[in-house]
C-alpha cells in the first residue's frame, strides 16, 4: 500500500484515491460501529452487539447504511458543477486529496475549483450517532456560492431478527 499512502505518527494517510479497494477505518462506541472508507462512504450498524455486523449471515445486527452509500456533495450554484470531497461517487477530478484514518476518526480533504474541503467523521462517546464536520475554504479570489448536500441510503435491516441469537 506504500504506493497509495504512508503511516504518520498515529495515523495512516492515504494520498491517492485510486486504490485497488476502499481503505476502511472502523470507529465505534458501545452502541454503534461505522466503517468509513477513504471516499467518505462506508458501513454501519447499531445495537448491543455492533461488532457482529461483519458476520456474513447478518445475524444479531441492525445494518444502518446500505452498500456503503453515505456521501457529501458540493455544488457550485453559479456553474452547476458538483463534486465529492473524496472523489467518489461523482468521480470528478480533485487535487490535494488526502484521507487520514486515525484512532476514532477519519478526515478527507480535496480541492476543486479553488474550494478546499475537509470532512471529518467520527462516533460520539456515548450516543449511537455518527457525526460529521464539513469545512469549506475558498482559496481563490472570486466569491463562490456553494451548497452542500448529504446523501445516505439507509438499510434498516436486522431489527425484526435482532433478538434471534444463536445458542
Amino acid at each position: 500500500m506504500k504506493n497509495y499512502g504512508h503511516f504518520g505518527e498515529k495515523e495512516y494517510i492515504i494520498t491517492d484515491y485510486n486504490t485497488p479497494r476502499p481503505q476502511m477505518n472502523y470507529v465505534w462506541n458501545s452502541r454503534m460501529m461505522s466503517g468509513i472508507n477513504h471516499f467518505g462512504g462506508g458501513i454501519g450498524s447499531y445495537g448491543n452487539r455492533t461488532a457482529s455486523y461483519i458476520d456474513p449471515e447478518g445475524k444479531s445486527r441492525a445494518v444502518l447504511i446500505r452498500d456503503g452509500n453515505r456521501y457529501f456533495y458540493i455544488r457550485d450554484e453559479e456553474t452547476g458543477e458538483y463534486w465529492n470531497p473524496g472523489w467518489y461517487p461523482s468521480k470528478t477530478e480533485i487535487t490535494d486529496y488526502s484521507c487520514t484514518h486515525g484512532i476514532g476518526y477519519s478526515k478527507i480533504t480535496g480541492t476543486k475549483n479553488n474550494i478546499k474541503t475537509l470532512i471529518t467523521g467520527f462516533i460520539g462517546t456515548n450516543k449511537p450517532a455518527e457525526l460529521w464536520q464539513i469545512d469549506l475554504e475558498n482559496c481563490g479570489d472570486s466569491t463562490k456560492v456553494l451548497k452542500v448536500y448529504s446523501f445516505i441510503e439507509f438499510s434498516l435491516e436486522g431489527y425484526s431478527r435482532y433478538s434471534e441469537y444463536d445458542s
